[in-house]
């Protein structure tokens, strides 16, 4: 068997199925199949499943006073984070 955690495994006749999980953080895991029975085993290729985020703001933009007809723009800042990475 395979290091890393099992998270799934099922028996049908006389097979064995395990489902592996090899490696894992909080964005990637690796998954592998490994499937027996009385003649042998066989492994599956590695599947990596990656965790999105939805966008999260970090710095929200602030409230403004402008003077009407003056020269100075108003200027908006605003920060966010997520996976993949964002477009603004």
């Amino acid at each position: 068997m395979l290091g890393g955690k099992i998270i799934r495994t099922s028996r049908n006749h006389g097979m064995e199925l395990y489902v592996n999980v090899l490696s894992a953080n909080n964005t990637m895991r690796v998954y592998v199949c490994v499937v027996s029975n009385n003649k042998g085993s066989t492994l599956s290729n590695v599947t990596i499943v990656k965790v999105h985020n939805k966008p999260q703001i970090t710095h929200h933009t602030q409230a403004q006073t402008l003077i009407a007809g003056s020269q100075i723009p108003a200027m908006f800042i605003c920060n966010a984070k997520g996976k993949p990475s964002l477009t603004f």
